[in-house]
């Protein structure tokens, strides 16, 4: 929210809309590779998570989606 004021300043209309209001988190998960897919071991594969809140819309838009970590696989 520190970073991305639109997004604080949506999150905020919603609160002021419905007070009581309790966010549902969403997380999304995805994988990349950098290397060749094919190859049984590689260190260059990384999971990375995203977070939104469901109350906001707009789920069909990367720019809901935040960054929450980024894990590098060990093999």
């Amino acid at each position: 929210m520190q970073k991305c004021k639109n997004y604080a300043k949506l999150a905020q209309q919603k609160i002021d809309q419905t007070p009581d209001i309790v966010f549902d988190l969403l997380c999304y998960n995805d994988e990349a590779l950098a290397s060749n897919i094919l190859a049984p071991k590689s260190g260059k594969k990384v999971s990375l998570w995203y977070f939104s809140l469901r109350q906001l819309g707009y789920l069909w838009s990367d720019c809901v989606w935040h960054p929450l970590c980024l894990l590098q696989q060990n093999f």
